[in-house]
């Protein structure tokens, strides 16, 4: 049986990891960000990450040199990020995270040398779904690509959407996938087994089968929207998204 391209049908050009793994978590919310284009905002755990991996940049690229320490470089992204916006606290447990985590990304990091590129684009593909799998490394070593993540509880092994999330990066590299876990006082480094990339690789098909399952029974967004019940004590839910879920529900009753 031939069926249509049913994610360009529904304005999808791509998949990425993150966005199979939030379908897998957070079904209605994967529906609302993807087909109903609803905002979502991004918080200071998100403003962190990107802080620690600009300290990092500058430790791994000594050479661009400005007369600006890693600190002094993750700080100023984390405030662009902030633009001045107070939130009970929470922005500042997350800024006065940051010296710390880059002090132990450091660490973790220490005699790997300079990377052959960041920040770059890989492509792959999933067998039978009609658009690419995209993503974006963090950085690419000679003979590894490493993922870095900042988080206040040091995890004993490699988070399952993590791995996922590196496995597309397997299939696309063929390279081993370091991720690199940093916290405030301390920081791991996971080789990822070849056995559990091809597992996350695995899962990562199976959520896009059952995502391309649900865009060809669904006419559009507000249809999609109804065939979940959203979850929204996850961690997942903003405010703003819980919102916009109520009232995309409203319409479409």
């Amino acid at each position: 049986m031939q069926f249509d391209n049913v994610f360009e049908r529904h304005g999808i050009k791509h998949l990425s990891a993150s966005s199979l793994n939030l379908y897998k978590a957070q079904p209605s919310l994967w529906v609302g960000k993807y087909l109903l284009k609803w905002k979502d905002e991004v918080g200071p755990a998100a403003w962190r990450g990107s802080a620690v991996e600009a300290g990092l940049d500058r430790i791994l690229y000594p050479f661009e040199t400005d007369g600006k320490t890693p600190i002094e470089v993750a700080m100023e992204r984390f405030e662009l990020d902030a633009q001045g916006e107070l939130d009970d606290g929470k922005i500042d447990k997350e800024r006065e995270s940051i010296a710390a985590m880059v002090e132990q990304a450091k660490e973790a990091v220490q005699g790997w040398g300079v990377p052959t590129a960041r920040q770059f684009k890989v492509e792959t593909w999933i067998d039978g779904i009609d658009v690419p799998l995209i993503g974006y490394c963090d950085y690419s070593f000679d003979g590894f690509v490493s993922d870095l993540k900042t988080t206040h509880r040091l995890p004993s092994t490699p988070q399952g959407n993590h791995v996922a999330q590196v496995a597309g990066y397997w299939k696309a590299t063929g390279k081993a996938q370091r991720i690199i876990y940093a916290t405030t006082k301390k920081h791991a480094v996971y080789e990822v087994a070849e056995e559990e990339l091809a597992a996350g690789w695995a899962d990562l098909t199976r959520a896009a089968y059952s995502l391309r399952h649900m865009l060809r029974k669904a006419s559009d967004g507000n249809d999609a929207l109804q065939f979940f019940a959203p979850d929204f004590d996850s961690f997942y839910w903003a405010d703003s998204t819980k919102d916009q879920c109520l009232a995309s529900l409203d319409i479409a009753a």
